[in-house]
């Protein structure tokens, strides 16, 4: 019986190029164990499930591991992202931003992710991120966390943000037996707006809170 010699048996196992796992699919059913790639990198199911939008490898840590292809340098996962700060605050929304987290050699931040009151809401490829959805005088608050090869970040210090108020004030101004002119007032953190439309002959004035939104 032909029997391969143990060195070069040994030698196939270490020239095989490893197999080329399959993007991460939403409507895929994963077993356990199975590998996926996801924003360049490589990540093992550790519950098998069907996956779904928003249970992403990078955001899902329970149903998704890091694993290191053969051949990587990286070792260490990212430091947390430093001063996160919101600003460009509306009513619905706001905008996120970071300073990069520190790596070791040969690791390389693929994505940050980013958590809305513990839950990941997204994912960010630079170190800025654009809320939407929110409601006005809710408070929020905001993490993120950075993956390399090797894994996922601590999360960053929390930043808490409370949308502001929008409305709109309409002023009325009678004249002539005609009415008309409309003020529009927004939040400072809306830029302040002021539309005005006046007439010399005005004969009073009345004001009513059109609405709130």
């Amino acid at each position: 019986m032909f029997r391969i010699p143990a060195i070069l048996f040994l030698l196939i196992i270490l020239l095989t190029p490893l197999a080329a796992q399959s993007p991460w699919t939403p409507g895929t059913y994963y077993a356990r164990g199975v590998q996926v790639t996801y924003q360049g990198v490589t990540y093992s199911c550790l519950q098998s499930h069907t996956a779904i939008v928003s249970w992403e490898p990078v955001s899902t840590p329970a149903l998704w591991q890091v694993v290191n292809p053969r051949g990587t340098q990286c070792t260490s996962v990212p430091g947390a992202p430093r001063n996160l700060a919101a600003s460009g605050t509306t009513s619905t929304g706001t905008t996120l931003s970071w300073t990069a987290s520190t790596v070791s050699t040969g690791c390389n931040v693929s994505s940050y992710t980013v958590y809305r009151n513990g839950a990941a809401i997204g994912t960010a490829t630079g170190t800025s991120f654009a809320v939407t959805g929110l409601a006005p005088s809710t408070s929020y608050q905001f993490t993120v966390s950075a993956t390399d090869a090797a894994g996922v970040s601590t999360q960053s210090t929390a930043v808490t943000e409370i949308p502001e108020i929008a409305f709109r004030i309409d002023v009325f101004l009678r004249w002539r037996g005609r009415q008309g002119a409309r003020i529009q007032l927004l939040p400072l953190g809306a830029g302040a707006k002021q539309q005005i439309f006046d007439d010399p002959a005005w004969l009073g004035v009345a004001t009513r809170l059109v609405r709130a939104f």
